[in-house]
This record gives structure tokens, sequence and C-alpha cells, in this order.
């Protein structure tokens, strides 16, 4: 994947190319309910209690392993355990990003950067419900899955960013060493840190949130339009 002295970008999402987070609209929950029930053929109430149930347990701690507690809560509804199940619930109760948020400005831009410079665009984000399958999905809505060769999410690997094991399957599905790879990331803690332990040049996306008084990032920028300069002084080194 390219032949300077970087071939790969490892994307964050949330924080980075959206905003981190959105709110649960009466009718974003509904949809939720209502799509989960047809999902597993509940009515609304015993759909509600287990959208309820699960939310709950994910916002006492936010980095559980939702598939866990969406298993023991289909059992107490008398399903049978089972990994397709668990995940089609999981599916159902993620909303489309499309449908929430909107995009920052130039985050389609950078990703068709990203291509147009022969680099590999691995999508690595940490979510509560959202795995490869449903980003992909949601980068079509957005017209970007065409600039996106990899998706990883904590969901997918079983484990979160700043856990090194995920940044290790990101290396492996790119086929890549980590000197060759740049992270952008909003995330001190989850981003530029592990990245750069492991060997990897970090870019800090500071949008929501004022520039931070120190970053270990080789660059900070507060818009994603000033991402793709910095890649191409980076590729050029």
């Amino acid at each position: 994947m390219g032949g300077g002295a970087i071939d790969t970008v490892f994307v964050d999402v949330g924080g980075t190319l959206v905003p981190n987070a959105f709110a649960r609209t009466p009718e974003l929950q509904e949809r939720r309910v209502v799509t989960l029930g047809q999902v597993l053929h509940l009515d609304r109430r015993a759909a509600g209690r287990i959208v309820e149930t699960v939310d709950g347990e994910l916002d006492a701690a936010p980095e559980a392993i939702v598939d866990d507690i969406l298993g023991r809560a289909l059992a107490a509804h008398g399903f049978e355990h089972g990994a397709a199940l668990v995940r089609s619930a999981r599916q159902a109760l993620c909303v489309p990003l499309a449908e929430a948020l909107s995009p920052f400005d130039h985050a389609g831009e950078l990703l068709s950067t990203v291509k147009e410079m022969g680099l590999g665009c691995v999508i690595l984000s940490n979510t509560a419900f959202r795995d490869a399958e449903l980003y992909q999905r949601d980068f079509q809505a957005f017209g970007w899955d065409g600039w996106v060769d990899r998706y990883l999410t904590s969901v997918d690997a079983g484990c979160c960013k700043p856990d090194e094991r995920i940044f290790h399957q990101a290396l492996e599905m790119a086929g890549t060493r980590p000197d060759r790879v740049v992270m952008i990331g909003n995330s001190e803690l989850a981003d530029i840190e592990p990245a750069l332990r492991l060997g990897m040049r970090a870019i800090r996306v500071a949008i929501e949130e004022p520039p931070p008084m120190a970053t270990a990032a080789g660059a900070c920028v507060t818009g994603l339009e000033q991402v793709p300069e910095v890649l191409q002084v980076w590729d050029r080194a």
C-alpha cells in the first residue's frame, strides 16, 4: 500500500470524523425498541425492557462487552444464548450514523485524499454496538466507503483502545509495520499514546474541544482540512 515513508493511516471515528456522541432522543430510542422487537418477535414492552437493561448496564460500565450484556438479557427473556442471535440484536440496537449526526467539515475530503495518496485506510474505533459491517453501511451512507480498506471496532476485536491488542489486529489486517502507520484520533489516551508506544506516528484532532496544552502527537490539528498536509510532509520524509 504505497511506497513512501508511510503506507497506512488508522482513523478513529467518534470525535475525529463525526461528533463523539449523539443524544438518545425519544424518537431514536423508539426506533431501537421497534427494530429490536421486530428482530426478536417481541412486543414493544418486552423489547423496551431489554433496551433499558442493556443501556443501563453500559452506562454503568462503558467498557463492558455488549454481547455479554445482551446474552444475559436475552436469556432472562427465555431466548437460548447464541452468537448469531446476539449479533442480530446488537445490530438492531445500533442507530445508523447518518440518521443521528452530521460529519465534521472535510471528513470525506480527508478520506479521499488518503486514497489519492495511495495510502491504505483502516477505520479503528471504540464502539458500543457498531461492528465492522455496520460501519461499512454507515460509510456507504456518507459516500465514504470507496476510500476505506478495512474496518475494525472494539466490538470486533473484543477489546477497546488503548489496549494494544486492537492495534496489533489492525496492523495484521493492513499487512504493515507500525513505523509505516499514522494514527489519526482525538484521544490522547486511547489513540495517541498507544500508537506512539507501538512505534507509529500520530495526529491529534481537536475539533470538539480546544487544542490540548500538550500532546505527544507529532501534529495537532483543529480542522480535518489540515491533516492531508501533515501526511504529505511525513510521506516525503
